[in-house]
């Protein structure tokens, strides 16, 4: 009944296509292209091997993949109001793991967003990147995602690099 509950969340969730993300700009543009023209694998394998953030269990029996966008105020809301119960609940326990998927396709100021956060997960800090801009959200191509904002953003993080990081 739980796997049931979580897949039905996950099927509530997917509101547009599904894609991947690298580091650069090109590699976000190709992966987009790719699972537009449905030539992606979407498992769980595939996702962690892509550089998709997640967290929870690897062995976990259920995977609930968030497909979002910075400047998605649904996205927004489920993130301030249901990812912390999914967390404490199922990710926590081990029954969840949460991957977290780019799209990047609600206005121009959203791919600057996916990339930095994409750098900050290859520093390990994506879920403290991730909340902070949820938390921070404004509307959207409004600027509030503009490469000054988003290294202010990256400096509230502790430990987080941005020296390396240009969007």
């Amino acid at each position: 009944m739980k796997k049931l509950f979580v897949f039905a969340l996950a099927a509530m969730l997917i509101t547009t296509v599904i894609t991947s993300i690298t580091t650069n700009l090109g590699g976000i543009k190709n992966a987009y292209a790719q699972i537009q023209a449905g030539q992606s694998d979407l498992t769980l394998s595939n996702l962690i091997k892509q550089g998709q953030p997640y967290q929870g269990s690897k062995s976990a029996p259920v995977s609930l993949i968030m497909f979002g966008d910075f400047q998605c105020h649904d996205c927004g809301r489920f993130v301030k109001n249901t990812e912390p119960q999914i967390n404490s609940t199922y990710i926590q326990a081990g029954k969840v793991i949460f991957v977290f998927v780019h799209i990047p396709n609600k206005g121009f100021d959203s791919w600057p967003a996916a990339l930095a956060a994409q750098c900050a997960n290859e520093q390990g800090k994506f879920w403290q990147f991730h909340n902070l801009l949820y938390n921070n959200q404004g509307p959207i191509d409004s600027g509030w995602v503009s490469n000054t904002n988003l290294k202010k953003f990256a400096s509230q993080i502790p430990g987080l690099n941005t020296t390396h990081a240009t969007v």
